[in-house]
């Protein structure tokens, strides 16, 4: 009999020793110390807001911002994101923003360094079908060039992006240079060997 109180003498412990039920619900791992001594339930997170998915083809022929890609050049266009739809919803989250396109061309020559010679369409290869990474302030995206090296930036932003610095990589190779700049880019022979 002794033996049996004993035992439930260290039953009684270990049972008092366990954490007590939860009374709101909330794991005692998601609790927060409050500085007062008690403790506090975490906040719960909210869930992120989806990022509307945006027909950039379809925004772009409705702002009239569609051209030929042998139009080369820097074009951009405020709008409102609630009267244009394509992928914006027309009541919530109303805002300006820039649409931006950018129709360049990509070609090497076949020298590296300065070169003093004026150089004409024979001496120079277009950069063709290469896929090119860009980044635009805090934008990136890939594109890939024409068989004759043309290729088009699109994307929407909240600044216009006409002075932001823009980059450009093929491979191991990139390039810097001011995005409303962005026309024919004839770049040094490395281009060429990608």
């Amino acid at each position: 009999m002794k033996k049996l109180a004993i035992l439930l003498g260290i039953f009684g412990l270990v049972v008092s020793c366990t954490s007590a039920p939860n009374r709101d619900g909330v794991p005692p791992e998601a609790r927060l110390p409050h500085r007062h001594g008690h403790v506090e339930p975490a906040p719960k997170a909210e869930p992120l807001p989806e990022e509307p998915v945006i027909d950039y083809v379809g925004l772009q022929r409705f702002l009239k911002l569609d051209r030929n890609y042998s139009s080369l050049g820097y074009s951009e266009h405020l709008f409102n994101t609630c009267e244009v739809g394509f992928g914006y919803s027309r009541t919530n989250n109303c805002d300006l923003k820039y649409f931006v396109v950018s129709h360049f061309r990509l070609q090497c020559r076949d020298s590296e360094g300065t070169i003093s010679k004026i150089l004409t369409e024979a001496d120079l290869r277009p950069i063709s079908r290469e896929e090119i990474f860009w980044t635009l302030r805090d934008v990136n995206g890939t594109l890939y060039t024409d068989s004759e090296g043309y290729g088009q930036i699109r994307m929407v932003s909240s600044d216009s992006q006409r002075d932001s610095r823009l980059k450009l990589t093929l491979k191991n190779d990139y390039l810097y240079l001011k995005a409303g700049e962005l026309k024919q880019m004839t770049t040094p022979k490395n281009w060429c060997n990608n």
